[in-house]
């Protein structure tokens, strides 16, 4: 394990899906779990912040699963904020409501960062933090097998490597553009 001086955000990655009773589960996605697997093995000792994200149906929003699936784990140091959102919320949105809460605790500016992230994410995620003033020191690309494990219907393209290249080379470009710091 590593030893790392700046906080470590984890860009959450879904949840899993039951499609027997059609309902998402408070479980990691395949891809959500591979991420924090990555977190245990390199970053359990280190700040870890995990951004807002979404329920998608869940009892709890896959920030919130993310975090408790660490701490059940034995990663103690992890912090997230508690968010009730009305919409999706996507990359961008969790920059932004990460950072918002981060000012109202008195925490920021937060000083350089390390993203782990989800290696077809990355680019994006880099990207919507960076504008978002938080200094991306370095990125930890996390890669996964496809192995057609059910996820969230909303991010079905998980399992569709073209289809999700095609997604985050086109949401690029929509995030480049947004204004800084809107939502």
């Amino acid at each position: 394990m590593e030893r790392v001086e700046h906080p470590i955000i984890v860009i959450p990655e879904g949840l899993a899906y039951d499609p027997t009773v059609g309902r998402a589960l408070t479980v990691p996605s395949f891809v959500g779990q591979a991420v924090l697997k990555r977190v245990l093995d390199h970053y359990a000792t280190g700040h870890i912040l995990i951004p807002p994200g979404n329920s998608f149906g869940a009892p709890l929003p896959e920030h919130e699963v993310m975090a408790a699936w660490l701490v059940t784990h034995g990663c103690t140091n992890v912090e997230t904020p508690s968010v009730t959102a009305t919409g999706y919320i996507d990359t961008w949105c969790s920059a932004v409501l990460l950072r918002r809460w981060l000012e109202q605790r008195g925490q920021w500016p937060l000083g350089s960062v390390v993203l782990v992230v989800a290696f077809r994410h990355a680019t994006r995620a880099r990207l919507c933090f960076s504008r978002n003033s938080f200094a991306v020191s370095s990125i930890d690309i996390v890669h996964y097998p496809i192995e057609g494990i059910p996820i969230v219907p909303r991010l079905l393209y998980y399992n569709w490597p073209r289809l999700h290249q095609a997604y985050e080379m086109l949401a690029l470009v929509r995030d480049r553009f947004r204004p800084i710091r809107a939502g």
